[in-house]
């Protein structure tokens, strides 16, 4: 088999041309195949009897149909002027937060203030929910 594939490669190296010419050609054709006989797809995939499309079932129907199953949010809190730390900006991002846990829909909400959600500069912080 190995000297099957040395002779193969021999071959590929010394005509270039007319390899790199076939690769180009065969790419084209099977281009032009799926364009003519290809068929639209989609990304709905579904595998009745499994856990997995169960939970998805239950999803959707608790949700709705307009919201994406499992989604997290993430907001971005910024303030120019102080840190994220001063009262009254902690003050503000606690009502937030506390407005997004009454919210339809929300399971958590974590606060900015966790080790990795807020820059150095404590200017820039990230609520999770």
């Amino acid at each position: 088999m190995s000297g099957l594939l040395g002779r193969l490669g021999e071959w590929c190296a010394r005509h270039g041309w007319i390899v790199l010419t076939l690769w180009v050609l065969a790419a084209g054709l099977l281009t032009a195949g799926t364009l003519v006989w290809g068929r639209p797809v989609s990304n709905n995939v579904s595998i009745p009897g499994t856990d997995a499309q169960r939970a998805h079932e239950l999803m959707r129907e608790g949700f709705g149909p307009r919201y994406d199953p499992g989604g997290t949010v993430q907001l971005v809190l910024y303030t120019a002027d102080c840190t994220l730390i001063d009262k009254s900006r902690k003050q503000a991002v606690e009502q937030s937060m506390d407005a997004l846990r009454r919210t339809p829909h929300v399971a958590d909400v974590e606060t900015p203030y966790r080790m990795g959600d807020m820059s150095s500069s404590l200017r820039i912080g990230m609520i999770t929910g």
